[in-house]
């Protein structure tokens, strides 16, 4: 997956993750996973898309407490 993201955002987002000791891609994964579970009812329509109840992933542990 690639994004484009403002300089001033990632610099930031960089800095805050390493300040607190969090890898990136595992923010970023857990930042998908709650807005796939928070839209499940809407994706759940959609045929051939696997949602969070029909899938087991998760991230191992939650870095948002």
């Amino acid at each position: 997956m690639h994004t484009s993201i403002a300089n001033n955002i990632k610099k930031i987002f960089h800095a805050a993750c390493a300040i607190c000791g969090i890898i990136l891609s595992k923010v970023i994964t857990e930042l998908i996973e709650q807005l796939l579970k928070q839209n499940e009812d809407s994706l759940s329509n959609q045929p051939n898309l696997v949602t969070p109840s029909t899938n087991n992933w998760g991230a191992s542990s939650n870095v948002f407490g």
